[in-house]
């Protein structure tokens, strides 16, 4: 298989998901599938995107067959990981604008905290610092009235760590 740009938490994530897809472990899924499996490793199309992805799969032979198998998918999926980072990056924004009360394109630290310890995989005390003291040291996140940037420090978590799954 050709060199991919996957993580090997992708990776894994993947090839897991495609196994448990492949029922009678003949290595192919139908496209039928192919939203669900989509979905299963995090991205989120709409069936009209599913659609689309099924359109624009690279392997014509695949399409008529209406069955891929799992390196078909995972160059597929490669060719796609930069636009659904941005998707990922997208959904995390909305996310932070559900806590952005006022508008302005920033959160107070001590939301921050309580969304860290409260929502989604919850932190400890000991994280939540961490993870505080970082991001208000990371640039152009920590404004002047103390307040967090939230598009800055979601791109300030992706540069620190450009394969984290949070994309």
């Amino acid at each position: 298989m050709s060199q991919l740009t996957l993580s090997e938490v992708q990776m894994t994530a993947m090839t897991a998901a495609f196994q448990i897809f492949d029922k009678d472990q003949d290595g192919f899924v139908s496209f039928s599938e192919f939203g669900a499996l989509w979905r299963s490793v995090m991205f989120n199309p709409t069936d009209k995107e599913v659609e689309k992805l099924i359109e624009e799969f690279p392997d014509a032979e695949a399409r008529n067959s209406g069955m891929f198998n799992l390196e078909q998918f995972l160059k597929y999926a490669d060719s796609k990981n930069d636009r659904w980072g941005q998707t990922k990056k997208d959904d995390l924004i909305d996310a932070f604008r559900e806590f952005d009360y006022d508008g302005t394109g920033c959160i107070s630290v001590p939301m921050l905290r309580l969304v860290l310890q409260t929502l989604g995989e919850k932190l400890n005390e000991e994280e939540a610092d961490e993870f505080v003291e970082w991001a208000e040291g990371a640039k152009d996140v920590l404004l002047p009235d103390g307040k967090l940037h939230y598009e800055n420090l979601i791109v300030a978590m992706q540069e620190r760590d450009p394969k984290a799954q949070i994309f």
